[in-house]
């Protein structure tokens, strides 16, 4: 069996899930670079799951001995790591959003078009067992076609600066939201039009951390 040649792009936290994952999957995956801006992260990726190359440059990820990029970096520079990739004809795996505003996605979309490669990105509802039940419930009429999608939730989001940071990740609420309207998709279909939408969002800060009154 030939293996996938698989790079990342972005060592932080997420990626460190997906190279657990990849590490059991050595049969069929090859690790060919580990890309990070902070080169010691890229290089701390690399002597953990034993990969060759460790770069802070994206070019190092796109070689002929590349099949699939993971795009694991802050949301608001997907379009910078998975336009190249798609460009370089790879197939690409993408974290979710997107990207951080609709027009950097659409660029993604058009490259990934171009390419005609495989896309995907990181909508892990669509793999977890209970929520593919509540699915198979609604798509059967066991409960009905339900008229109110209400999701209430609640998360501090991980302790990184720029997930915090409107410009840059958009927060908790945009990070978590991506993930209601997107299987409401894939339960509805594409075709499905809601006639109302409404959301609300409130930030509470540990008062420990509460910046002096002045």
């Amino acid at each position: 069996m030939t293996k996938l040649g698989v790079s990342i792009i972005g060592c932080g936290g997420i990626a460190q899930v997906h190279l657990v994952a990849l590490d059991k999957l050595r049969d069929e995956v090859k690790l060919v670079a580990a890309i990070d801006i902070v080169p010691e992260k890229a290089h701390a990726a690399a002597e953990k799951y034993g990969i060759s190359r460790a770069s802070a440059k994206i070019e190092d990820a796109l070689g002929t001995d590349t099949d699939v990029v993971f795009v694991c970096t802050p949301t608001n520079t997907h379009n910078l790591c998975a336009i190249p990739a798609f460009n370089a004809g790879k197939h690409v795996f993408c974290e979710k959003p997107l990207d951080r505003t609709l027009p950097k996605a659409e660029e993604i979309v058009s490259a990934w078009k171009r390419a005609g490669t495989v896309g995907a990105v990181g909508f892990v509802r669509r793999y977890d067992e209970e929520w593919l039940l509540f699915r198979s419930l609604i798509q059967g009429g066991t409960i009905g076609r339900p008229l109110l999608w209400q999701d209430i939730a609640a998360s501090a989001g991980p302790e990184l600066q720029w997930f915090k940071m409107d410009d840059e990740g958009g927060g908790p609420f945009l990070d978590g939201a991506i993930h209601t309207i997107d299987f409401a998709m894939y339960t509805f279909g594409p075709s499905s039009r809601s006639t109302r939408m409404a959301a609300h969002s409130a930030r509470r800060i540990p008062p420990s951390i509460r910046a002096p009154h002045v």
